[in-house]
């Protein structure tokens, strides 16, 4: 497996853990798995 493979696959499952904080309005989770989330896409880009 590439290590943008797994990059994608971490951003797939921090995709519950992003829904979940935002459905209980835990905004400060939500938020950084979210900036985790586009972080990891532009490192996943520049790969």
């Amino acid at each position: 497996m590439t290590i943008p493979n797994m990059i994608t696959i971490m951003r797939f499952v921090l995709v519950p853990g992003v829904v979940l904080a935002m459905l209980q309005a835990r905004w400060d989770w939500a938020f950084a798995g979210f900036l985790i989330a586009g972080i990891s896409d532009g490192v996943d880009g520049f790969i």
